[in-house]
């Protein structure tokens, strides 16, 4: 499969949306109310024909490999920010990004898409998010820029701006704790939180962070703990969507239904469901995941180099300093004075008559600092 690096230069700035990370406008994953980042280049990525799932990524010493699962045929991907297949596009960074916040921090910004548009997150809009928390928004002022959001599309989050206190509240209630019908909270209770809003001592956007506290309290609880157990496997098929496999659909169609599809398919017992509609058949793969340690040359490596580079003056009856380079014992016996001539000095060979490249003492010094192997 053919790839194909893409670098757009800008000519002004990017605009990042509130709620989606997407330029595009008239949706709620796209966003209402926009942040304007200023870039020279938009970010570089590498593109597939065809869906992920026709493909395994790995995670390399030096990026990813992308390898055709039909034909075994690997690519090599550094040096990219994203990898584009015709049905989504895997933000590369966000498992590292992810990791700058403790768990707690990242399940609270996981909450607010749960929240406010009942759907979870894609992996560029989270990234977004995480920046803006890392560059000193406060949740509340996070929460308050997703309401914002909201109420603009009230068809689909079930916000609106002429909406009562009551009603907000019965709409939490809702999309974060899952109780609407059977379940409904009394009216006690709304109006308990509904005074809150009318005494001034919470706005929408702190309700929303108090109420979510408030539900997790009933952990465990027999007749209420099924509410936070519903919240926590939520924000675990968020992680796994977003965080793990860096997801988002490429439309803003599809982000729309198939996110919101995929936590109206979690519930309080059990995420297969919605693991099964994100239907990843490279599921064990993670961005979470570390980069491995870059190999370390073998001594057979070296050895073919100093056969090439060396062999002319080293391997005769008297060779200069009694260092002969004919064998990998006499390599390691001689490994540190290799070291020291080849990569710290940079005298031999002599004057560079055989021509040993950059690369080539590269190798020669990841062999010694990796213990000769």
């Amino acid at each position: 499969m053919m790839l194909r690096k893409t670098i757009l230069a800008m000519t002004a700035a990017a605009a990042v949306t509130a709620c989606g990370g997407g330029s595009e406008t008239g949706t709620p994953s796209q966003g209402a109310e926009k942040r304007l980042a200023v870039a020279q280049f938009a970010p570089i990525v590498a593109s597939f024909a065809g869906p992920r799932n026709n493909y395994r990524l790995a995670r390399t010493s030096t990026g990813y490999s992308v390898t055709n699962a039909a034909t075994g045929v690997s690519s090599s991907v550094t040096g990219t920010d994203s990898i584009r297949f015709d049905d989504v596009t895997v933000n590369l960074g966000i498992g590292d990004k992810s990791k700058t916040l403790s768990s707690i921090e990242l399940r609270t910004l996981i909450d607010l898409y749960v929240a406010f548009f009942n759907r979870v997150p894609d992996a560029d809009g989270l990234s977004y998010w995480i920046d803006q928390f890392k560059a000193g928004q406060t949740i509340v002022q996070i929460s308050e820029s997703f309401y914002a959001a909201a109420i603009q599309f009230s068809s689909l989050t079930g916000y609106s701006v002429t909406m009562t206190n009551d009603e907000f509240v019965r709409v939490i209630y809702k999309n974060v704790l899952g109780r609407s019908g059977a379940t409904a909270p009394p009216d006690a209770d709304v109006q308990y939180w509904s005074g809150e809003l009318a005494a001034g001592r919470a706005t929408k956007g702190s309700l929303i962070s108090t109420m979510l506290d408030s539900a997790r309290s009933f952990a465990g609880d027999p007749t209420w703990g099924w509410v936070p157990a519903l919240l926590d496997n939520k924000n675990t098929v968020a992680r796994y969507f977003a965080v793990q496999h860096g997801l988002n659909f490429n439309t803003s169609e599809a982000s729309i239904t198939n996110t919101m599809a995929i936590a109206a398919a979690v519930t309080p017992e059990s995420t297969t469901a919605a693991i099964s509609q994100i239907n990843m058949a490279d599921s064990s793969f993670s961005l979470l995941n570390p980069a491995p340690a870059p190999s370390v040359p073998t001594t057979a490596q070296v050895l073919a180099i100093t056969t090439q580079r060396c062999f002319l003056c080293h391997n005769v009856p008297n060779p200069p300093a009694g260092i002969r380079v004919d064998t990998e014992a006499v390599l390691r016996t001689n490994a540190a004075r290799i070291y020291q001539q080849v990569v710290v000095l940079q005298r031999m060979p002599l004057g560079n008559a055989t021509q040993m490249t950059a690369a080539e003492r590269a190798i020669v010094a990841a062999w010694f600092e990796g213990g000769t192997p």
